[in-house]
Formats: C-alpha cells, sequence, structure tokens
C-alpha cells in the first residue's frame, strides 16, 4: 500500500481505502492505537502533531492529509515523502526541496531503523516544508520547518554514510552527462560507458549525486516521473559498478533547470539527460 499524497488533499479530495476525508480526520487518527515498527510509529506520532497544528490554523484541508499519512503510518502501511512535482512551487524553491528530498532518501535507507525517532521527524518536516512552500506561508512557517527538517537530517545523515568508503583529499567535483532517448529511461552503450567512467571516479570519492532531466516535450507530470525512471536507472547502474547505494543521492527535476533553454513542448537531445556528480 503506498503513501495517500498531500497534493491531493489540498486540492480537497483524498481517497483512502475508498473513503473520501472529513473534517474529523484528526480526531479519528488521534484514537488510533499506532502498529508497525518503531519507524512507523514515531512517523504516525510527527504526522498527528502536524495535523493537529495545522488544525489548530484553521487549515482542514492540511490537517486531513496529515492526519491521513499518520494513519497510514499507524497501520504499519509505507508513506514516502511528498514528490516535488506533486506541488506547485515558486521557481526559487524547486531546487532547494528537490534538493533537501534526495538527501533525505539516502539518509532513510538505513536511518529508518538505526534512528527511527529522528529519521520519521526528518520525513515529517520535510512534508511540512514542501505543504508550507506551497500555500505561501510566512517566512517564520518556512523556517520552521526547513530548519526542522535541516536538524533532524543532520542527526540521520552519519548513520547513512557509515558504509562509504574513507573520504579521498578535497578536489573540484566530476561531472558526467548520460543522455536518453526521447520518451526513454533505457541506457544504451554510450550511457553504460559515461557510467562506467562515473563509477571509477567515485570510488575513492565521498559522495556522487544523481540528478535526471527531460526536454519540454510533454506534460509536467509525465516529465517528472521519466526524469526520476532515468536517475533510477542510473543510480542502479552505478550500484552495480560498485559504488555503494548509501553514498548516492538522487533527485528529480523533470523539465526544470534545462541544459538547453527552450519553449515549452520543444525536443531537444540535450536536456534528456542524468547528470552525475562525484565529489571527493
Amino acid at each position: 500500500m503506498k503513501a495517500t499524497r498531500l497534493i491531493s488533499a489540498l486540492a480537497g479530495v483524498v481517497l483512502l481505502g475508498g473513503c473520501a476525508t472529513t473534517p474529523m480526520e484528526y480526531e479519528s487518527a488521534s484514537k488510533m492505537q499506532p502498529a508497525g515498527n518503531a519507524f512507523s510509529k514515531a512517523l504516525f506520532t510527527e504526522y498527528l502533531a502536524l495535523s493537529k497544528a495545522e488544525m489548530e490554523a484553521g487549515d482542514s484541508r492540511s490537517s486531513n492529509a496529515f492526519a491521513l499519512n499518520a494513519k497510514m503510518a499507524g497501520q504499519g502501511a509505507e508513506v514516502q515523502p511528498e514528490e516535488v512535482a506533486a506541488h506547485k512551487l515558486r521557481a526559487a524553491e524547486v531546487a532547494p526541496i528537490t534538493q533537501a528530498r534526495g538527501q533525505l532518501m539516502a539518509a532513510l535507507a538505513q536511518a529508518r531503523q538505526r534512528a527511527p525517532a529522528d529519521a520519521a521527524r526528518a520525513q515529517a518536516q520535510f512534508d511540512c516544508w514542501i505543504v508550507q512552500a506551497e500555500k505561501g506561508s510566512r517566512p517564520t512557517d518556512l523556517k520552521r520547518c526547513s530548519d526542522g527538517f535541516q536538524t533532524a537530517l543532520a542527526k540521520i545523515r552519519p548513520a547513512a554514510a557509515t558504509a562509504a568508503a574513507p573520504a579521498a583529499p578535497a578536489g573540484p567535483p566530476q561531472k558526467f552527462v548520460v543522455y536518453f532517448e526521447r520518451n526513454s529511461a533505457a541506457l544504451n552503450a554510450a550511457a553504460n560507458e559515461v557510467i562506467a567512467r562515473a563509477a571509477a571516479a567515485a570510488k575513492d570519492a565521498g559522495s556522487v549525486n544523481v540528478v535526471g532531466y527531460t526536454d519540454t516535450s510533454g506534460s509536467a507530470r509525465s516529465n517528472f516521473n521519466l526524469s526520476a525512471k532515468r536517475a533510477d536507472a542510473v543510480t542502479g547502474a552505478l550500484a552495480k559498478g560498485g559504488v555503494a547505494p548509501p553514498r548516492i543521492s538522487q533527485a528529480s527535476m523533470g523539465e526544470n533547470n534545462p541544459a538547453v533553454q527552450t519553449a515549452d513542448n520543444v525536443r531537444e537531445d540535450k536536456n534528456r539527460r542524468v547528470e552525475i556528480t562525484v565529489t571527493k
């Protein structure tokens, strides 16, 4: 079972197990006895607190959405952090929030078990941040959520980095670009050759960042999904090439930040890409 998406609730319609939301989702969730592992229970508590805060602030839609996520976590179901493409963000907010999600996903891989309370807080505060950003909340509210996320992330990132190789002396980042055919996330021979060079360069690196992109042809939502598939393909190939997954952070930008600026619905070979940045 997958997580409910906050953007759907903000639009006013959320379906979970065939039932529509009501204004009383917080009250219903607050009566639950959470099940599942330590991470699920901690995530239930974090989402329930966000739901209460939004309810007290008079935002019933956000309160309902957080309460539904609390219920999912309380049932022991998987609840993923919010997708950036599912939210209407100002241009200046897309890159930092996308980067933050990539860092969160990399850290959560191990931290869910090793530091469940901090991992749950990092995820919930990220969702708080992205929802406040979409609502255009006051800077103080945005800072409260983003600072809460960064504080929790700092606690769980060392746990995610324990499998990394010893860091080599700092040097300039190396960038590798993998290109794709239109509407495809398949790796051809040229792509695999670039990935092999990136994996070799990453042997003694401290971190590897993978970011997927598309051109502007097609819808923004489908392009985000396609860029995520491309990033997944490259991350998987890097892992097969010997790069430890905890060292890889991954993000998807869709048609944002094109290598070549174009109008909407324009096919451009150089924009259909995944950028790999290897940092010593």
